[in-house]
């Protein structure tokens, strides 16, 4: 017979290795479907379409704004969400959309995505110029009684200012800072990852049972030191980055999962002076 207090663990890790119920995924399925309907809608332009699937008091977020507007972008309020979305549809058209991958966990749906878009380039800042781009983008949506409560965008505008100029914009050592501080996470070597945390650093996982949040790099190198000791190994699958953000799409292997079972996730690293200021991740478990 095992040690008793290895049972509890046990049967935690077998419940989740068997999946959801099935009354969950049907649940989750109409959350998903939901989730890309409003994405086409929205990567379409057609916003009247938009206000029944928006909650009334629903938050929009783009922390990635910052490269285009040099401030993060939030706005609250159905009415002045659309309002947005019509503004940045003027001059935009032929956009579509694929979903690189979609999962659901709780109230919320995570959606990795590839925009194609033929637009004005006055929006940003090339007047009298068309450009054709493919811009990848993460966002996440908080779904209540039906209707998205929150919506989180990470926009990979770097690709499109980088058309315009030739100037070294600092993303390949973002980049590279990013995958070291990962590959430190993951093999184990959480001191050496508290080394590039900055000073006032933050930590989220939004998608948690507990939202965890920590501040600070003490308290964030400890909430770190709980989130990855069950984390064995990840691979990357994609990388985009928007001013000093590194949102890096990777499937991550458990270090007690039977067969090792994959679990997808995206970390969003937030990088100034070569230290991590902020690390936001949503694991899909």
């Amino acid at each position: 017979m095992p040690p008793l207090h290895l049972i509890p663990r046990a049967l935690v890790l077998l419940a989740a290795l068997a999946g959801p119920t099935s009354a969950q995924t049907e649940e989750r399925s109409v959350e998903r479907g939901l989730a890309e309907r409003y994405v086409q809608l929205l990567a379409q332009g057609r916003t009247d379409e938009l206000e029944g699937l928006l909650a009334p008091d629903a938050v929009f977020d783009d922390p990635t704004a910052a490269a285009l507007a040099g401030t993060p972008r939030h706005i609250e309020g159905r009415d002045a969400i659309l309002g947005f979305f019509k503004g940045t549809n003027t001059g935009t058209s032929a956009t579509t959309v694929d979903f690189a991958r979609v999962f659901v966990r709780g109230e919320h749906v995570a959606l990795s995505l590839r925009y194609r878009t033929r637009g004005d380039a006055g929006l940003i800042g090339a007047e009298n110029e068309t450009v054709t781009s493919e811009v990848s983008a993460f966002t996440v949506l908080r779904i209540e009684d039906g209707r998205v409560a929150h919506q989180t965008d990470y926009i990979d505008y770097g690709s499109i200012l980088r058309q315009f100029t030739e100037r070294d914009d600092g993303s390949a050592e973002r980049k590279r800072i990013a995958h070291a501080y990962l590959d430190q996470l993951f093999g184990d070597e959480i001191d050496a990852a508290a080394t590039t945390l900055a000073t006032a650093a933050t930590y989220r996982a939004p998608l948690a049972g507990d939202g965890a949040t920590a501040r600070g790099a003490a308290e964030v190198a400890a909430a770190l030191r709980r989130a990855y000791a069950e984390r064995d190994a990840y691979a990357t699958d994609g990388v985009f980055t928007s001013g000093p953000f590194v949102v890096l799409s990777i499937l991550a292997t458990p270090a007690d999962a039977e067969g090792g079972r994959a679990i997808p996730a995206t970390v969003v690293l937030r990088i100034e002076d070569e230290r991590v200021v902020e690390h936001v991740e949503y694991f899909a478990r």
